[in-house]
């Protein structure tokens, strides 16, 4: 089975323009795709034809942010640090996280222009300490062999072991 080719299906893909005026990609689910398919039925009853944003408001050349609208409702859900819920600590996250799957070169630079970072960004500023990059990826092998799973694990990289959270 390709994996690529199964998470091109389940996921859509549109392109918007960040802060600094670059193209990043936003992964859509089906769901996701039918709302916004419904957005764009019912927005000549609201926003002016010259408004050409997707999350357009009432003016003529005006957009709802996303960053104020993630702020609004990190703050309404009740979260316990609200003003750490932003997309700037979700992409920081994503970096950190790849760092872990030990990608190669040209994933990782893949990765960093996918979620808006210059490569030199991402390697230079949010590279994780050796040692907590260490304990993540052995925690794997000891993870595996304290749920009796680790003869599952035998001939894979470490990179390729996958550990069932709801265990």
């Amino acid at each position: 089975m390709n994996l690529n080719g199964h998470y091109c299906r389940l996921l859509g893909r549109m392109e918007i323009k960040d802060k600094k005026e670059r193209t990043v990609a936003v992964l859509l689910t089906d769901e996701m795709i039918i709302w916004i398919e419904k957005l764009l039925v019912a927005r000549e009853q609201f926003i002016p034809t010259g408004n050409s944003y997707l999350f357009a408001t009432a003016s003529e050349h005006s957009y709802f942010r996303g960053s104020d609208v993630l702020r609004k409702f990190a703050a309404e859900c009740n979260a316990k640090r609200p003003a750490s819920l932003t997309s700037t600590n979700l992409r920081k996250s994503v970096a950190c996280m790849a760092q872990v799957l030990s990608l190669k070169e040209h994933a990782t630079e893949s990765l960093a222009t996918f979620i808006g970072h210059d490569i030199r960004v991402h390697t230079q500023f949010y590279r994780l300490p050796l040692d907590v990059v260490q304990v993540a990826r052995v925690a794997k092998i000891f993870l595996a062999a304290e749920r009796g799973k680790i003869a599952e694990s035998s001939g894979k990289q470490l990179s390729n072991i996958s550990i069932d959270d709801s265990e």
